[in-house]
Protein backbone atom coordinates (compact mmCIF):
# COMPACT_ATOMS: atom_id res chain seq x y z
CA UNK A 1 0.00 0.00 0.00
CA UNK A 2 1.16 3.46 -0.41
CA UNK A 3 2.18 5.70 2.16
CA UNK A 4 0.57 8.85 0.47
CA UNK A 5 -2.96 6.91 0.59
CA UNK A 6 -2.70 5.66 3.99
CA UNK A 7 -2.25 9.44 5.07
CA UNK A 8 -4.83 10.05 3.08
CA UNK A 9 -7.03 7.72 4.53
CA UNK A 10 -6.08 8.41 8.05
CA UNK A 11 -7.11 12.04 7.45
CA UNK A 12 -10.34 10.67 5.92
CA UNK A 13 -11.18 8.70 8.90
CA UNK A 14 -10.67 12.24 10.93
CA UNK A 15 -7.42 11.24 12.76
CA UNK A 16 -5.72 14.38 14.23
CA UNK A 17 -2.98 15.99 12.00
CA UNK A 18 -0.83 15.45 14.89
CA UNK A 19 -1.39 11.86 15.14
CA UNK A 20 -0.98 11.44 11.34
CA UNK A 21 2.03 13.72 11.79
CA UNK A 22 3.73 11.48 14.07
CA UNK A 23 3.21 8.23 12.33
CA UNK A 24 4.18 9.86 9.11
CA UNK A 25 7.53 10.43 11.08
CA UNK A 26 7.77 6.64 11.68
CA UNK A 27 7.49 6.39 7.87
CA UNK A 28 10.17 8.76 6.89
CA UNK A 29 13.04 7.21 5.01
CA UNK A 30 11.76 3.27 5.35
CA UNK A 31 14.82 0.98 5.24
CA UNK A 32 14.91 -3.01 5.63
CA UNK A 33 18.09 -5.04 5.70
CA UNK A 34 17.61 -8.85 4.61
CA UNK A 35 19.60 -11.42 6.83
CA UNK A 36 20.68 -14.49 4.75
CA UNK A 37 22.69 -17.41 6.35
CA UNK A 38 24.11 -14.73 9.16
CA UNK A 39 24.67 -12.25 6.25
CA UNK A 40 23.25 -8.88 6.51
CA UNK A 41 22.28 -7.23 3.38
CA UNK A 42 22.70 -3.24 2.21
CA UNK A 43 19.72 -1.36 3.31
CA UNK A 44 16.35 -1.69 0.47
CA UNK A 45 14.63 1.46 0.77
CA UNK A 46 10.93 0.59 0.99
CA UNK A 47 8.11 3.09 -0.43
CA UNK A 48 5.22 1.39 0.79
CA UNK A 49 3.59 -1.35 3.31
CA UNK A 50 3.92 -1.49 6.87
CA UNK A 51 6.49 -2.24 9.06
CA UNK A 52 6.85 -6.24 10.05
CA UNK A 53 6.48 -6.71 13.95
CA UNK A 54 5.87 -2.78 14.76
CA UNK A 55 2.82 -2.83 17.23
CA UNK A 56 0.95 0.16 15.54
CA UNK A 57 1.30 -1.64 11.80
CA UNK A 58 -1.93 -4.17 11.68
CA UNK A 59 -4.04 -1.11 13.08
CA UNK A 60 -2.74 1.26 10.16
CA UNK A 61 -3.52 -1.88 7.51
CA UNK A 62 -7.12 -2.44 8.77
CA UNK A 63 -7.16 1.42 8.40
CA UNK A 64 -6.31 1.14 4.41
CA UNK A 65 -8.11 -2.12 3.90
CA UNK A 66 -11.65 -0.05 5.39
CA UNK A 67 -12.59 1.91 1.82
CA UNK A 68 -12.71 -1.37 -0.01
CA UNK A 69 -14.79 -3.37 2.56
CA UNK A 70 -16.85 0.27 3.02
CA UNK A 71 -17.31 0.22 -0.94
CA UNK A 72 -18.19 -3.49 -1.22
CA UNK A 73 -20.24 -3.05 1.47
CA UNK A 74 -22.04 -0.21 -0.05
CA UNK A 75 -22.45 -1.75 -3.43
CA UNK A 76 -26.22 -2.30 -4.70
CA UNK A 77 -24.89 -5.26 -7.19
CA UNK A 78 -23.49 -7.27 -4.57
CA UNK A 79 -26.19 -8.39 -2.12
CA UNK A 80 -24.67 -10.83 -0.03
CA UNK A 81 -25.63 -13.49 1.55
CA UNK A 82 -28.76 -13.98 4.43
CA UNK A 83 -27.63 -15.51 7.49
CA UNK A 84 -29.95 -17.16 10.22
CA UNK A 85 -31.80 -15.40 12.75
CA UNK A 86 -30.63 -11.72 11.68
CA UNK A 87 -33.80 -10.80 10.78
CA UNK A 88 -33.26 -10.26 6.85
CA UNK A 89 -29.20 -8.48 7.28
CA UNK A 90 -26.80 -9.62 5.05
CA UNK A 91 -23.05 -10.85 4.77
CA UNK A 92 -20.97 -9.59 2.24
CA UNK A 93 -17.57 -9.33 2.85
CA UNK A 94 -15.21 -10.86 5.69
CA UNK A 95 -12.02 -9.62 6.56
CA UNK A 96 -8.70 -10.83 8.86
CA UNK A 97 -5.82 -8.42 8.15
CA UNK A 98 -5.05 -8.70 4.44
CA UNK A 99 -7.23 -11.92 3.95
CA UNK A 100 -10.72 -10.65 2.62
CA UNK A 101 -13.54 -12.83 1.76
CA UNK A 102 -16.29 -12.19 -0.20
CA UNK A 103 -19.71 -13.41 -0.29
CA UNK A 104 -21.55 -13.07 -4.00
CA UNK A 105 -24.67 -14.88 -4.58
CA UNK A 106 -24.82 -14.24 -8.33
CA UNK A 107 -22.15 -13.46 -11.32
CA UNK A 108 -22.88 -9.55 -11.75
CA UNK A 109 -22.42 -9.17 -7.87
CA UNK A 110 -18.73 -11.30 -8.40
CA UNK A 111 -17.52 -9.62 -11.47
CA UNK A 112 -18.70 -6.31 -9.72
CA UNK A 113 -16.30 -7.46 -6.81
CA UNK A 114 -13.26 -7.75 -9.24
CA UNK A 115 -13.90 -4.49 -10.29
CA UNK A 116 -14.39 -2.66 -7.08
CA UNK A 117 -10.72 -4.50 -6.37
CA UNK A 118 -9.20 -3.71 -8.93
CA UNK A 119 -9.98 0.09 -8.40
CA UNK A 120 -9.24 0.04 -4.99
CA UNK A 121 -5.53 -1.58 -5.95
CA UNK A 122 -4.83 1.71 -8.47
CA UNK A 123 -5.50 3.71 -5.77
CA UNK A 124 -4.19 2.44 -3.18
CA UNK A 125 -0.68 0.52 -5.00
CA UNK A 126 -2.05 -2.79 -3.60
CA UNK A 127 -1.28 -5.60 -5.24
CA UNK A 128 -4.18 -8.45 -5.89
CA UNK A 129 -2.32 -11.63 -6.53
CA UNK A 130 -5.47 -13.70 -8.30
CA UNK A 131 -3.01 -16.80 -8.43
CA UNK A 132 -3.75 -16.80 -4.68
CA UNK A 133 -7.71 -15.86 -5.35
CA UNK A 134 -9.68 -18.93 -4.53
CA UNK A 135 -13.40 -18.52 -5.59
CA UNK A 136 -15.79 -21.06 -3.81
CA UNK A 137 -19.45 -22.04 -6.27
CA UNK A 138 -21.73 -23.38 -5.01
CA UNK A 139 -23.84 -24.49 -8.42
CA UNK A 140 -23.11 -23.25 -11.83
CA UNK A 141 -20.70 -20.25 -12.39
CA UNK A 142 -18.70 -21.60 -15.65
CA UNK A 143 -20.18 -18.31 -17.07
CA UNK A 144 -18.21 -15.86 -14.86
CA UNK A 145 -15.33 -16.25 -17.29
CA UNK A 146 -12.90 -13.80 -14.92
CA UNK A 147 -9.70 -14.34 -16.11
CA UNK A 148 -6.66 -15.46 -13.85
CA UNK A 149 -9.82 -16.54 -10.89
CA UNK A 150 -9.78 -19.90 -10.17
CA UNK A 151 -13.19 -21.01 -9.49
CA UNK A 152 -14.15 -24.21 -7.43
CA UNK A 153 -16.55 -26.99 -6.69
CA UNK A 154 -14.99 -28.97 -3.95
CA UNK A 155 -13.99 -26.91 -1.23
CA UNK A 156 -12.00 -23.66 -0.07
CA UNK A 157 -10.37 -22.47 3.54
CA UNK A 158 -11.19 -19.54 4.73
CA UNK A 159 -8.85 -18.28 8.00
CA UNK A 160 -8.26 -22.02 8.49
CA UNK A 161 -11.73 -23.32 8.06
CA UNK A 162 -12.36 -25.56 5.70
CA UNK A 163 -15.86 -25.23 3.49
CA UNK A 164 -17.87 -27.29 1.08
CA UNK A 165 -21.56 -27.96 -0.73
CA UNK A 166 -22.01 -30.89 1.58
Amino acid sequence: MSHDFLWLVLKQMNFPDVVIKQISLLYKEPFSQILINGFLSGKVTLFSGVKQGCPLSPILFICVLEPLLSLLRKDKVIKGVSTPGSNGLTVKTGAYMDDVTMLCITIPALRKTVQITEFFCQASAFRLNRTKCDCFAIGDWREANIPDLKIQNEQIKIIGVMFNDQ
